[in-house]
């Protein structure tokens, strides 16, 4: 486009546009876990407190939070936190909408004892509940952290699916879209399901549970010839 503005080629030689070619529109990879494979991840057991154990946590701790990615995870601080729920502000609708609406978790025994176990022991208000960044360090800083975590998390789920034969791949990902995928089938709304995501349209909330809607029809469509 730049080429042709700028004389370098001509019109006629530009594929896009009105009958010509159409960039193929991007689709949902799915990712979602069924609930015992999500089960055989929650009972694994491995040595406590190494990067295998990290990862596990960490992943469940994403699922258990409204499928809360791993950038929310690591800002998370005390205050976030009360007796019954924990309360955060995705920085991705953060940045893109003036009204983002704060998501609220109830707090679960499963979410205490992950606190407990890997959170910071000074639960000063502002301190952050896990000590993988801290206040000193800049953006640029927190970014390479997140991106090391989120690959050696993604390495090591890997590693769990295989031992425990799930043949899926399992990401941090696949955390948020289990989530909403088991709401689902279990019968919550759409709406809701989209309110717990931190989604501001009815459209993404949608496509996420697209996998599950394809299954559906899959399964209904065996009642037709059940003779």
């Amino acid at each position: 486009k730049i080429a042709q503005r700028e004389g370098a080629i001509s019109k006629d030689y530009y594929p896009f546009g009105e009958g010509g070619y159409k960039l193929p529109s991007s689709q949902n990879v799915k990712r979602a876990l069924k609930m015992n494979e999500i089960e055989k991840i929650y009972n694994y057991e491995c040595k406590e407190f190494s990067y295998r154990d990290e990862a596990k946590d960490l992943w469940l701790f994403s699922y258990l939070l409204n499928g809360a990615n791993m950038n929310d995870i690591i800002r998370l601080k005390y205050k976030n936190v009360d007796d019954e729920f924990i309360t955060f502000v995705r920085r991705k609708t953060r940045k893109t909408s003036k009204s983002s609406k704060p998501i609220s978790v109830a707090l679960t025994d499963d979410l205490k004892k992950l606190i407990d176990k890997w959170g910071n022991k000074d639960r000063s208000p502002e301190n952050y509940i896990f000590r993988f960044i801290n206040e000193d360090m800049t953006e640029k800083q927190i970014r390479r952290c997140l991106d090391r975590l989120i690959k050696r998390t993604n390495d090591h789920m890997k590693k769990i699916a295989t031992e425990v034969g799930i043949e899926k791949t399992v990401t941090t990902y696949t955390a948020r879209h289990s989530f909403s995928t088991v709401l689902k089938r279990s019968g919550v709304s759409t709406e809701y399901i989209g309110e717990s995501l931190g989604h501001n349209n009815l459209r993404t909330t949608e496509l996420y549970l697209d996998s599950f809607e394809d299954e559906t029809k899959k399964e209904v469509a065996k009642y037709l010839t059940a003779f």
